[in-house]
């Protein structure tokens, strides 16, 4: 009798664990994943200066980077994380260094380049949020490009800036930014 007992108290602890399980799993998952915090400050601008050389001729490149946080996206199973977005103020997609869509000018891939840009970096970054690194830790180091393949396709590389000086004649010499923000997220 008392073995019967237990096997239907055993039954009862495993089904009530499992009914426990799966509210967890469609009520407290969801609840966890509701709770990613706001950013405490939503907005930032930060100027910048950038200083390359060109064939011997210096150039100066000064803008600045706004970012906005811009709600919440949600990652297959890796859950729920804030979004942001970045733009120039002066309305430029990019920092282009030299534009070669007149020039026809290919990569050793065969791939058609259309310029030579600096990277700098992401809203991540600035406004203090774990993701995203510092854009002027690479400077000197490489050039980016962006290319369009074969297909018609746009992709992204880079040159090793040795190999882009050699090339282009291009080199990056500085970048000053304001710096990232101190952010708290509630």
């Amino acid at each position: 009798m008392l073995v019967v007992i237990g096997l239907i108290f055993a039954a009862l602890l495993v089904l009530v664990s499992i009914i426990g399980f799966m509210f967890f799993a469609a009520f407290g998952g969801l609840t966890f994943l509701a709770s990613v915090p706001k950013p405490e400050i939503r907005y930032g601008e930060f100027a910048f200066q950038l200083e390359y050389e060109i064939d011997g001729v210096v150039k100066v490149v000064e803008d600045t980077i706004i970012c906005e946080f811009d709600g919440f996206e949600t990652r297959g199973e890796s859950g729920k994380y804030r979004k942001w977005k970045s733009y120039l103020k002066s309305g430029d997609e990019r920092i282009t260094i030299l534009d070669f869509r007149e020039l026809r000018e290919t990569n050793e891939f065969g791939q058609t380049i259309l310029e030579l840009f600096f990277s700098y970096g992401n809203a991540e970054y600035y406004m203090g949020d774990k993701y995203g690194s510092d854009p002027g830790r690479g400077i000197g180091k490489y050039i980016e490009y962006m290319y369009r393949g074969a297909d018609g396709s746009i992709g992204g590389s880079a040159y090793p800036a040795d190999e882009a000086w050699e090339k282009f004649k291009i080199k990056l010499i500085s970048w000053e930014c304001d710096p990232p923000i101190e952010n708290k997220f509630k």
